[in-house]
């Protein structure tokens, strides 16, 4: 025997209300508030620690104020600018004058005596190794043979800034208390 069940469309409808209603589906929403501040905090972070290696010029103005150094009481460096991006060509002497640096010590610390007395100008060897070994003896030489206790480092306008940062460096190694360093622009008149 077949039973047969009759139903109207309502109670279909209904039925299906209620069953729908009864399986409550979880519905899953994500929170992405902390993914976003997490993206804006490596955002931040990756924009301060790379600094991008710019070669920007920098037009700077004549100095109002302060005192000349007299070239003859210091212990005078000159950056000389190659152009492009070649180092500098280093002199110990107050000008772009003076013949390459002999290969010998003695013949070195002749020459280096020479220049920091004013007698004649000596052009450093391009190796920055070499220079600034050479740096450290002229400024350790000038400062307990001849008494001077400033050096001053001249660079001509295009001098890119790490050559003139490499010279000071080396200065500063040279472990003489007390000196004093002083940097200007060279300019021709």
């Amino acid at each position: 025997m077949a039973v047969e069940v009759a139903g109207t469309h309502e109670q279909d409808e209904t039925v299906d209300v209620l069953l729908r209603r009864g399986r409550r589906s979880d519905s899953v929403d994500m929170d992405i508030t902390p993914m976003i501040d997490i993206v804006f905090l490596l955002l931040i972070f990756f924009l301060v620690a790379s600094i991008p290696d710019m070669q920007v010029e920098a037009d700077l103005p004549p100095a109002r104020h302060g005192t000349g150094i007299n070239p003859r009481s210091a212990v005078v460096f000159t950056l000389a600018e190659r152009g492009g991006q070649q180092a500098a060509k280093v002199y110990l002497s107050d000008g772009k004058s003076g013949q390459p640096l002999p290969a010998d010590i003695a013949g070195q610390e002749a020459a280096i005596e020479r220049a920091l007395r004013g007698e004649a100008g000596v052009a450093l060897p391009d190796d920055p190794a070499e220079q600034a070994a050479i740096i450290r003896r002229a400024v350790s030489a000038g400062f307990h043979r001849e008494g001077l206790a400033t050096v001053l480092v001249k660079a001509e306008k295009g001098v890119l800034h790490r050559d003139v940062a490499r010279i000071t460096q080396a200065v500063a190694a040279a472990e003489t208390e007390g000196i004093q360093l002083n940097l200007g622009v060279y300019e021709i008149r």
